[in-house]
């Protein structure tokens, strides 16, 4: 009697919601804590009540069987992987694909009116992990500084160089991957753009309603974002910011009044991430890689075009159906071998771009798929405030799909599904 007194307490809504609250909260934080709170995800949500009907109703929802189809090609490409065991570990990672998708769309009528406090906590999550890499930062420019208190060189070579020197070179502890202590990069500049477009969002949408120190304290909020995106120098997260700057300056502009005031707020944004983007080292290197080298000598320097050409071999080699579910790291160390190249650089790699991974993993039905719940919640969008969030998103998912497989790590797989579904809900059912 005490074990269901527990399981009753245990199963209401409430302790799933503030589970996810914890979740989202600690999303930019320490990868080890987050499959303990899956974990609990799914504990508190299968002693819910009525979770044959809610299930049931889910499997009617286009974009939980969207997941579901994509999930189960995974499982079909076991069939015919060789390496079964790095299978089964890639199944494990993409397992939140049908985790956050069933409990969100079987408790959509409840986690409707909690979208906003769980959108909040993520913001809020990303707001103390950015401030703890910025006081991190300085801690190690501090311990850095020697007889002059305070250098943020992150290299013995630039220690007499200027701190925006240092900062706009990419050479300090203010920077990319010194910067980003709990995530890789890419991830981060990924939670963070996403974020920052919550804050503005709501600041547009609620202009009227907010007081004058909530516009403020958003503003703000949205200004260190977009500092820490640009620090963070992630090439993906960058041009997913034009994009959405691009986005919003079409959109202000088909909308009719001030016409003027918004070419101008436009324009200043628009130089703004150029202006950035022309200064860092990282944006630099790649310009002048585009302009200034060989395509031959590009691709050398730079593993990302290497495995994009391999990848795209193995495609053609198996286009309808891939290598399989486990067997793409190989099939790519077998492409460097045959072609004697040095395989030392890449044996921990991916295919760093989602679609190419997804087609050579698992063929045209893998990508199709991909493709396919991507696109669906543009095409069924019915609210605008709600569209403009969705394409937001996608814009940022398609953005670091092409320059990483962000499906290959819980931390890509958790954000992805989590608010896929979370977005997804736009009406009470």
């Amino acid at each position: 009697m005490e074990w269901i007194k527990v399981g009753n307490f245990l199963g209401q809504e409430k302790w799933n919601y503030f589970v996810l609250i914890g979740l989202t909260f600690l999303m930019p934080f320490y990868i080890r804590l987050l499959p303990y709170l899956i974990g609990l995800s799914v504990l508190t949500w299968i002693l819910q009540k009525d979770l044959f009907s809610r299930t049931k109703g889910a499997i009617k929802n286009i974009y939980f069987v969207g997941i579901v189809i994509f999930y189960l090609v995974h499982l079909m490409g076991m069939l015919y992987t060789k390496d079964y065991k790095a299978g089964v570990f890639n199944l494990q990672i993409k397992l939140s694909l049908i985790i956050f998708p069933l409990i969100i769309f079987t408790s959509s009528a409840y986690l409707f009116n909690k979208k906003k406090l769980l959108i909040n906590s993520f913001i809020y999550g990303n707001i103390l992990a950015s401030a703890i890499c910025i006081l991190l930062a300085v801690y190690h420019s501090i311990l850095n500084g020697g007889d002059s208190f305070f250098n943020a060189s992150a290299w013995p070579h630039t220690r007499d160089w200027p701190f925006i020197k240092l900062v706009l070179g990419g050479l300090s502890y203010f920077n990319y991957s010194e910067l980003s202590a709990f995530l890789h990069v890419s991830y981060f500049s990924m939670y963070l753009l996403m974020s920052l477009y919550f804050v503005y969002n709501k600041l547009e949408n609620c202009w009227n309603e907010l007081k004058s120190k909530e516009k403020v304290s958003n503003i703000v909020i949205i200004l260190f974002f977009l500092l820490m995106i640009l620090l963070l120098q992630s090439r993906a997260a960058i041009i997913a910011l034009s994009l959405i700057v691009l986005y919003e300056v079409v959109n202000h502009l088909l909308i009719p009044g001030r016409i003027i005031i918004k070419i101008i707020i436009a324009s200043f944004f628009i130089i703004l991430i150029l202006g950035v983007i022309n200064h860092f080292a990282r944006f630099k290197s790649l310009k002048e890689g585009t302009t200034e080298i060989s395509y031959t000598q590009l691709k050398r320097d730079n593993i990302r075009i290497q495995l994009w050409e391999r990848s795209i071999k193995i495609i053609k080699n198996n286009p309808l159906f891939g290598v399989g579910t486990g067997d793409l790291k190989t099939s790519i160390l077998e492409e460097y071998k045959n072609e004697n190249l040095d395989i030392t650089t890449v044996k921990f790699y991916n295919s760093h771009n989602e679609f190419l991974e997804t087609t050579a993993r698992l063929g045209i039905l893998g990508v199709g798929t991909l493709l396919f719940i991507l696109i669906l919640p543009l095409l069924k969008a019915n609210n605008y405030k709600d569209n403009k969030i969705l394409i937001a998103f996608i814009i940022i998912i398609i953005t670091n799909f092409i320059f990483e497989s962000m499906l290959n790590r819980i931390n890509g797989v958790l954000f992805f599904s989590f608010f896929y579904s979370l977005l997804n809900i736009t009406e009470k059912k």
